[in-house]
This record gives C-alpha cells, structure tokens and sequence, in this order.
C-alpha cells in the first residue's frame, strides 16, 4: 500500500470512506493468503500472540469515519425502534389504535410513537393472552380489512358469500356489500 500509493492502509480507508474492517485486496488474492496461512499453519507456524496483544494494547482507538458518525448521529435523532423499551400498555395501545383507525398491525406499527412490527409479532408469541385479543380483534373488522392482514376467516367468509349468491345477488354486487374484490369472491365459490 505504501509502495504504491504513499500511504497506510488506515489513510486510504479514511481518505475514500472506506470501512475500517474492509480488506483493501481482491477475492482471488484474499482467497491466496488465506490458502498460504492455512498451510503455514498446518506446518507448525505459531503466531506470537504476546506480541499482538501488546500492539493492540497501546494502539490507540481509530475515531469512527465520518460516515459512520453521521449514520449514528441521524439513527440518535430519529429515535431508533430497537432501543426503545416497551411494555404491556404499550401493546395495549396498539391494539386500541387497531380499532380506533381501522387498521391492520402493520400499518399501525408504521407509526413512530408505536413498537415495530417485529416487536409486537414477538410479544404476542410469548403472550397467549395478548394473541387472544389480536385475535378477536381481526374477527371485529369487516371481510375487507381481515383479507389484507391475511387473516381472514375461511368458514365465515364463505358463508357470508353463499347466502347472497343463492338469493340471486350478483358477484359484484357481493364484491361491493362486502368490500372485496371480485375474484376473492369467485374463487371462494369455485
């Protein structure tokens, strides 16, 4: 690296943005030295550990590359999802907000002030009782609403569809009164 460009690999790296982890050489070269390492190892090369210890010891920390310090900047500001703790309240709120606004889950966990999807989805694994009321709530919401959150009662759906067709009710008029699609509706009666 010196040789070539007249500086250490750490100022290449921050000169160009690049990761302080990223190796600088190719796939073939990287797969090259590691193939020689392995052999020299298989012959009885012993690394001085002592030695790199001691030179990770007094080495001073790298400062984060500004990219990275913008990126974490920003993700403080934003109030990452991740960090934030949540309790059963909160949960609670999000199923209130599911009726209230007529939403499925993950449109209501889009919301900032609300925990990620993911996190809920995990809750109401290890909560029975909060699955429960996910549960009846979905059944509350119109055929609508259930098929996008794709949960939608098989056996109900299809009765609330036969009752009209066998009263002469036409597929779209069905679609309309149910607020589905067509389709849904004719392959239900196939």
């Amino acid at each position: 690296m010196i040789a070539i460009h007249s500086m250490t690999s750490d100022e290449y790296k921050e000169l160009y943005g690049l990761p302080w982890k990223h190796g600088l050489c190719g796939r073939e070269n990287s797969m090259k030295l590691s193939k020689n390492l392995k052999e020299r190892y298989a012959n009885g090369f012993q690394p001085d550990l002592e030695a790199a210890r001691k030179r990770v010891d007094h080495s001073n920390r790298r400062p984060d590359q500004p990219f990275f310090t913008k990126i974490r900047a920003e993700n403080v500001i934003s109030g990452s999802k991740k960090r934030i703790k949540y309790f059963h309240e909160d949960y609670k709120n999000v199923l209130k907000r599911m009726l209230e606004e007529n939403k499925v889950l993950d449109e209501v966990c889009k919301d900032s002030d609300m925990p990620s999807y993911s996190v809920v989805y995990k809750y109401s694994r290890r909560n029975k009782e909060f699955r429960k009321e996910l549960d009846k709530i979905y059944e509350r919401f119109p055929f609508s609403i259930q098929a996008r959150a794709n949960k939608l009662s098989e056996d109900k759906f299809r009765q609330a569809i036969i009752g009209p067709r066998q009263s002469g009710f036409s597929v779209t008029e069905i679609s309309r009164s149910l607020g589905v699609s067509e389709n849904m509706i004719r392959r239900r009666l196939k």
